[in-house]
């Protein structure tokens, strides 16, 4: 992949936009993008560019010091050569990967030892801006880590609600605690420690599930 000086500018500002975030009392920072921090060739670009993910990370560790939960996607590209991907690499930021229906990692998920935990991320009925050019609603069904990573936001949130005064790593260990272990026993590259659960993090009873006609739901 070749590396743009637009590439730059974007994750200076995706940096500074967290740093912003958390003086403004965010609590659940979600980042559904990524860009690749391996197999990269060195340049005078590139090596801008390398300057300027780590600045990302930089804002990611800060956020999380300050109490900030960032949760980011782990990336797209596991099927494509596997690089890896900041934020989601980042030491700071909690990485989640995608599952299929069948709860496998989807074949396209990327993974390595920076995931932390796993999610829906196959065909999710997600609302999109753009959409108006695809659809006649405001959704569409979509499919990335993009879509898993806004999940274990969602629990990450929850779990700040029920205990703010808890840290960011507080939040993470009762994420990860909690989540349902699949595949190797233990904490593994392709699901962390497994699919996050909301209603065991918070200490709910889950409702039995139900089956959905996702089209009809859509539609209705």
């Amino acid at each position: 992949r070749r590396i743009w000086l637009n590439d730059v500018k974007f994750w200076t500002l995706v940096a500074q936009g967290i740093d912003y975030a958390v003086a403004n009392g965010a609590d659940v920072i979600n980042m559904s993008l990524g860009g690749p921090s391996s197999g990269i060739a060195i340049t005078d670009d590139t090596a801008k560019y390398r300057a300027a993910l780590d600045l990302l990370c930089a804002a990611v560790d800060n956020a999380k010091t300050a109490g900030t939960v960032v949760v980011a996607s782990a990336g797209n590209d596991g099927s494509w050569g596997n690089p890896e991907m900041k934020p989601g690499a980042c030491a700071g930021s909690v990485t989640v990967a995608a599952l299929s229906p069948n709860l496998d990692r989807t074949y396209w998920s990327s993974f390595d030892a920076a995931v932390d935990l796993a999610a829906p991320g196959e065909d999710v009925l997600s609302v999109d801006s753009t959409v108006a050019e695809n659809s006649t609603t405001p959704h569409l069904f979509a499919s990335g880590t993009s879509m898993a990573s806004p999940v274990v936001a969602g629990v990450a949130a929850l779990l700040k609600e029920q205990n703010p005064g808890w840290s960011a790593q507080q939040i993470q260990d009762a994420m990860t605690g909690t989540a349902k272990d699949l595949g190797v026993a233990g904490r593994d590259p392709d699901t962390g420690f497994g699919l996050v659960d909301a209603a065991a993090a918070v200490g709910a009873v889950a409702p039995t599930p139900k089956k959905q006609n996702f089209f009809a739901t859509w539609y209705e």
